[in-house]
């Protein structure tokens, strides 16, 4: 299976890679052991910024990130390798959408002129919903309309989130 994922990370520089890929409650690290477990231990990396082209002809520049996991560490090894792939050429692609603003905006809607790739998010869905750290802003002096976020990570963590839950009604998302 051929997977790529779109984020903001540069996968090329070492000391992000051991920030922002290596860190087991940050970013895409659990996603990526989720995949080790299921056998995928490579994908092509991209930023939305490297996007060009249209429909089967969209490309990217990235980068191949190939991962081994322990099972007893948290931490992953990673080496990596520069490339230039079309989208149409992959079975699944995450769109994360970190790196989505006005000067991506076009870049990003190339993947929804992209056929036969299945997309975790599509990136006029991710264009749409890049906002999230303004809406805050629209509730202000209405705070409690806003529902309280628990990030869990453990037990105890669901146990405190669990006892601390006000109301009848929850949401619960998935990281990834």
């Amino acid at each position: 299976m051929r997977i790529a994922f779109q984020t903001a990370a540069n996968v090329a520089d070492q000391e992000n890679v051991q920030e922002n890929f290596n860190r087991p409650d940050y970013t895409i690290n659990p996603l990526l052991h989720g995949l080790a477990r299921k056998g995928i231990t490579k994908f092509f990396h991209y930023n939305t910024q490297e996007l060009e082209g249209q429909g089967p002809k969209t490309k990217a520049e990235g980068n191949w990130v190939t991962f081994l996991r322990d099972e007893k560490n948290p931490k992953l090894w990673i080496s990596y390798q520069s490339g230039i792939e079309h989208i149409a050429s992959f079975d699944v692609v995450f769109l994360r959408g970190d790196d989505v603003n006005e000067s991506t905006s076009k870049q990003v809607k190339l993947v929804d002129t992209v056929p036969g790739v299945q997309f975790v998010n599509r990136g006029s869905a991710t264009l749409a919903t890049r906002d999230k750290f303004v809406i805050p802003k629209r509730f202000e002096g209405n705070e409690e309309m806003i529902p309280l976020t628990y990030l869990v990570r453990n037990e105890t963590d669901l146990k405190d989130a669990w006892e601390n839950m006000q109301g009848d009604r929850i949401v619960l998302k998935d990281r990834y």
